[in-house]
């Protein structure tokens, strides 16, 4: 429910919705604006004004926050936190830009190539093709034993964990071929998913409606990352808002899972829908 652009010189402005200060105007009363404003940064550990955020590469809204990808490879949070999805070590909503916590905990999250913003969770590439996350694991979205992990509030190493609670958890493979994160509405509830490099999608958690080319009958839920099997050779994805896929396939073919029937159709430009293809079930 908001849009975050970035101009030529690498700012970044927003409007739409702004129950939890994802906009990071200077006004943290609004609750939405319909006009674009600068976004701004807030050093928490310091008494200096606001400043307009600069060096801005990519972005990505979540539901209610958002993030920013600066072009030193660093990430800027505002929003929504009440499950750590910001990533600054804390549940506490922000209404200015704040820097993402390292993975290691010490300092800031740094060498990031890709970012996405899902429902209540962030998820980060950095270099090299490791894979962290941050934010709710209520529903396995992390891939984390629940119960050792309900949430987490920084940036932590994601991949293949085995055990059945917090003492014999541990991680077998930690996720080191990740991709690229999908585009647009990534309000997914409840999962999450990455491409890795060889084309291939990758999700865990609760996958509620069709919108995941996997071939369960929903609701279904993983606890941990598999692949889905119907879809592969994937360059890049776009969702809309929860309820869809858009798959770009790397021979330029567009594929969309669509929740209301249970089929990939492909999209040829100027003629729409043509085919009925790979039923999910």
């Amino acid at each position: 429910d908001h849009l975050i652009l970035v101009n030529q010189s690498g700012g970044a402005v927003a409007a739409g919705r702004n129950q939890a200060g994802q906009l990071a105007p200077s006004s943290s009363s609004a609750t939405s604006s319909s006009s674009f404003a600068s976004m701004m940064v807030q050093d928490a550990t310091s008494f200096r004004p606001p400043e307009v955020v600069t060096n801005i590469a990519r972005t990505s809204a979540g539901h209610d926050h958002s993030l920013l990808l600066t072009r030193d490879s660093k990430v800027w949070a505002a929003g929504k936190n009440g499950d750590g999805q910001l990533g600054i070590g804390n549940k506490t909503n922000q209404n200015y830009l704040r820097a993402v916590n390292s993975a290691s905990g010490s300092g800031v999250l740094s060498d990031v190539v890709d970012i996405a913003g899902f429902d209540d969770v962030s998820l980060f590439i950095l270099k090299g093709g490791r894979l962290v996350g941050t934010g709710s694991n209520s529903a396995f979205q992390l891939g984390f034993i629940r119960d050792i992990r309900f949430e987490v509030t920084s940036p932590t190493q994601l991949g293949l964990y085995s055990g059945t609670n917090r003492i014999n958890e541990t991680l077998n493979a930690a996720i080191s071929n990740a991709a690229r994160l999908p585009r647009g509405g990534t309000q997914m509830k409840d999962f999450t998913f990455y491409v890795d490099t060889e084309g291939q999608v990758h999700a865990t958690g609760y996958v509620f409606q069709d919108q995941f080319p996997d071939g369960e009958v929903r609701p279904f839920l993983r606890n941990r990352f598999y692949q889905a099997p119907n879809i592969q050779n994937v360059q890049s994805v776009v969702t809309g808002a929860g309820a869809y896929m858009m798959f770009l396939l790397t021979d330029g073919s567009l594929k969309v899972s669509n929740p209301s029937q249970l089929v990939l159709r492909e999209y040829v430009e100027g003629i729409g829908v043509v085919q009925n293809f790979n039923p999910l079930k």
